[in-house]
């Protein structure tokens, strides 16, 4: 099991152009969900998703289920107008590993 949140503010502005460059919760901030999911398990077999489109198009949330052969499985969140944990949870039989602020939006 591999679980990752991802969020950033944004203001109004920011998500207008969001829509114009084809951006939103999954683009921008969920893509790097995906890479982690990708390097520890590689390509999914299967992929269920969900999200949330504001008044102007543009996905404010998204919810990801990856499924991967052998029962394996990542869910990923990204959001781009609530806080979320911004962690990933890597969880095996034999223990489990959290990583913290695994992207840093700062630099």
């Amino acid at each position: 099991m591999f679980g990752t949140s991802y969020n950033c503010s944004a203001t109004m502005r920011y998500i207008h152009r969001l829509k114009t460059l084809g951006g939103g919760s999954m683009l921008n901030l969920g893509i790097y969900c995906v890479q982690l999911a990708t390097l520890v398990f590689g390509k999914p077999k299967k992929i269920v998703s969900a999200g949330h489109l504001n008044q102007f198009g543009v996905d404010e949330s998204l919810s990801v289920t990856l499924v991967y052969e052998d029962g394996k499985m990542a869910t990923l969140m990204s959001h781009i107008r609530v806080e979320l944990m911004n962690d990933a949870v890597i969880v095996g039989t034999q223990g489990s590993i959290k990583v913290c602020n695994f992207i840093r939006d700062e630099y």
